[in-house]
């Protein structure tokens, strides 16, 4: 099974469970999300809570990938995501309303699908990918190739939170 067709399906897999992953999501402090780093790469706020890096990330992490200190907050959502041995990275991102992630690409050592599965959001939060425009609404998702150029914008009057996972090529798992 090619990549893209694998992150579909597990895509749909997680999305069977969004309200869950929602309900530990909005559970959360506001102030236990931090700011994204990045801030030439956006205006208005963006703020990540992650939860597993497989990788070489900067966040300690245990022998699974969970990162300590905020997987266990969201037990629920982190097992259903270990539970999947291609997940490479995930988190909660929540950008707030008036705020613009610009269009950008993600390149790794490795080909990484990206699933954006829909948690909290109203109308006007979309996720470009390619030039397509792509509605975040609750418990849906997009899935797309990192190295597409994406860009995301919250043009409506709330947060928007979606759970963040990026799959790696199953073969190399």
């Amino acid at each position: 099974m090619d990549l893209m067709r694998y992150a579909e399906k597990t895509a749909a897999d997680l999305a069977q469970h969004w309200e869950r992953f929602r309900d530990e999501a909005v559970a959360l402090p506001q102030t236990t999300f931090f700011t994204w780093w990045a801030t030439q790469n956006y205006t208005g706020h963006w703020d990540m809570y992650p939860l597993v890096d497989r990788g070489e990330g900067p966040m300690p992490t245990d022998e699974d990938g969970r990162i300590l200190g905020f997987a266990e907050k969201c037990p629920f959502t982190t097992d259903h995501l270990l539970a999947v041995q291609e997940v490479t990275a995930a988190a909660f991102s929540r950008v707030s309303p008036g705020s613009r992630i610009i269009p950008h690409s993600d390149v790794y050592d490795q080909p990484i699908c990206r699933i954006h599965l829909g948690l909290v959001a109203g109308d006007g939060c979309t996720v470009w990918v390619d030039g397509t425009p792509h509605a975040h609404r609750p418990g849906e998702t997009v899935v797309f190739d990192t190295r597409s150029l994406h860009s995301v914008e919250n043009t409506g009057d709330r947060d928007r939170i979606i759970l963040i996972v990026d799959i790696g090529d199953p073969a190399e798992a």
